[in-house]
């Protein structure tokens, strides 16, 4: 099933004077799913550059898990080339009262998170190895992703063909 067009996020105003002061002094980004506080220029000990802090929440306050949607989130007000974590903290730092979501975005997009995923980009519009995924909506259509797809076939024929040779 195709999704619904992405809408992109707009800038939007602080509508509740019930916020504290330091959340008013936010940027505030909205579409029709979302609604992100954005601070930048944040810096934190240890860390080689300052960071932007994302704090999303669905607007009908539901819980939310949408990894393409943050990463599109991310991209957008962000940079699609900088990196962004979401923190598990220990319980002794546990901020937990709503649901609503936290990603710390570094500004300079030379430096990089030293984990995660370092091979070349991978995405396809087809499900990796029997998983399941949805496709994208027609506007957020990757502008690589047959490069990306034909790369991905040829790395599993590679791949079938050391499989029957070690057989």
């Amino acid at each position: 099933m195709k999704e619904k067009n992405w809408q992109y996020l707009i800038p939007a105003e602080i509508v509740n004077s019930d916020l504290p002061e330091s959340l008013q002094e936010n940027e505030v980004w909205k579409n029709d799913i979302y609604t992100v506080f954005v601070r930048r220029k944040q810096m934190f000990k240890g860390v080689p550059c300052s960071m932007t802090w994302l704090s999303i929440k669905r607007n009908d306050k539901e819980p939310c898990r949408d990894w393409r949607h943050f990463q599109w989130i991310k991209n957008q007000l962000c940079g699609a080339e900088k990196e962004g974590c979401e923190l598990y903290p220990a319980e002794s730092r546990l901020t937990d009262g709503s649901n609503q979501y936290h990603l710390w975005v570094l500004d300079d997009p030379k430096v990089k998170f030293q984990f995660g995923f370092t091979t070349q980009r991978n995405i396809s519009r087809y499900p990796f190895q029997g998983g399941k995924q949805r496709q994208f909506p027609d506007n957020m259509l990757p502008k690589d992703i047959n490069d990306c797809e034909n790369r991905l076939e040829e790395m599993l024929k590679q791949y079938s063909l050391i499989q029957k040779l070690q057989k």
